[in-house]
């Protein structure tokens, strides 16, 4: 957390609670010399405000500030569809997926098709990390047996683990007479 000093200061007391009225107790109460201060917190919201010190007169309290502590991944996402193990006779098919809960949003995700179960590189034959919504259309491919699978990214840059991996093939030729 890092404030200005407007005005010469001889210490500051900050205060950061998970309760935006400060309400007693205040989980951090300390004063500090400088204009920053690092805490070691768990994961949540929590709320901040400082105060100046001089010559033993105090300022009013700072507006209140809140800032997040996220440091776990997002769970999976849940594949929708198509369903695995689907025909598709779209060259495009629209791959949905259900959101994994998630306490920093907005989420992003990566999706990933390729033509084989284990997903080597050689194997992949789309793989976009710019998704913003939970469905995405996928460019043109060509007809074939696909896999595909998505993982989340948190506002805080936090990536999960991809989803399982469900197949589809896409058909848009009809058989021979």
């Amino acid at each position: 957390l890092v404030w200005e000093n407007l005005l010469p200061a001889d210490n500051f007391e900050l205060q950061i609670d998970n309760d935006p009225d400060f309400s007693e107790p205040v989980l951090i109460s300390i004063t500090v010399t400088s204009t920053s201060y690092t805490p070691e917190l768990p994961d949540n919201l929590y709320w901040w405000r400082v105060r100046q010190f001089r010559s033993g007169e105090s300022s009013p309290w700072s507006e209140v500030w809140t800032f997040r502590v996220d440091t776990v991944p997002p769970a999976p996402p849940v594949l929708v569809s198509p369903a695995n193990g689907e025909n598709e006779n779209d060259s495009t098919p629209l791959l949905t997926w259900q959101a994994p809960p998630e306490n920093s949003l907005p989420l992003t995700y990566r999706v990933q098709i390729a033509t084989s179960p284990s997903f080597l590189p050689e194997s992949i034959v789309v793989d976009d990390n710019t998704v913003t919504d939970n469905q995405w259309e996928s460019p043109p491919l060509p007809d074939n047996l696909y896999y595909w699978r998505v993982a989340a990214c948190d506002n805080a840059g936090n990536w999960g683990s991809f989803s399982s991996a469900w197949s589809f093939r896409v058909d848009t030729l009809p058989p021979v007479a």
